[in-house]
């Protein structure tokens, strides 16, 4: 049993809406309330003084999607002010990479940077290994030469009903896929590898607990992941 104390304590309980010491027995709280008053009560529980900290309930976030922020911390920060920067991300994260290994980037936003990125930037620094950046808003990417053909995308490919494939003066692709989730071949694609290993789902949840967040509801994830 632990008591804290020398507290500011917030408790989202009307009937006892502030205390200056709480008292925890494993995972259970016994009680909250004044200093003075529960010490006496609790002689022999483990005591630490709190030196006036705030303490509130965890939170619980209804509307989370840990898959993709758990995704997120494998991916390269693409949110850059220019688009050199992201590019030698992408070169640098490329060196590391075994051949035909997926390099998968997120943050880009090409009105900050002043003009598109296009596949055939990608492929002079990552030729050997498939490429995808998603845009900040997560609807749009872009794909080097490697990724598309992997997705069988290509200049006779056509437009699903909402989603756009980019193409240059000549019809072929440039690499931007806008709302690239309307590409099921692409989805497919994605779906496969875009599978964080436990690890990575555990430290998603531990970077979120980090400011208060002890319970989620997490959106759009497989039956297994449940």
């Amino acid at each position: 049993m632990k008591l804290l104390y020398n507290a500011y304590i917030r408790t989202q309980d009307p009937t006892n809406p502030i205390g200056s010491a709480i008292v925890i027995d494993r995972e259970r709280i016994v009680a909250v309330g004044e200093t003075n008053t529960l010490l006496p009560q609790y002689p022999n529980a483990e005591k630490q003084n709190m030196e006036g900290r705030v303490i509130l309930p965890g939170l619980t976030d209804a509307h989370l999607h840990l898959k993709n922020y758990a995704l997120s911390l494998q991916r390269i920060d693409c949110e850059t002010d220019t688009k050199e920067e992201c590019l030698r991300r992408v070169e640098e994260r490329a060196k590391k990479a075994k051949p035909d290994e997926w390099i998968l980037g997120h943050g880009w936003n090409q009105n900050i940077w002043g003009n598109w990125p296009t596949a055939s930037e990608l492929d002079a620094i990552a030729p050997n290994n498939p490429v995808y950046l998603t845009q900040t808003t997560g609807h749009y990417g872009v794909a080097n030469t490697y990724a598309l053909k992997i997705a069988e995308i290509n200049r006779n490919s056509k437009d699903p009903p909402a989603g756009t494939i980019d193409r240059d003066a000549s019809g072929r692709p440039t690499g931007v896929l806008m709302s690239y989730e309307e590409f099921e071949g692409w989805q497919s694609t994605l779906e496969l590898l875009e599978d964080p290993d436990w690890l990575v789902w555990l430290s998603a949840g531990r970077k979120n607990a980090l400011p208060g967040v002890v319970a989620a509801e997490t959106l759009l994830v497989s039956k297994e992941r449940r």
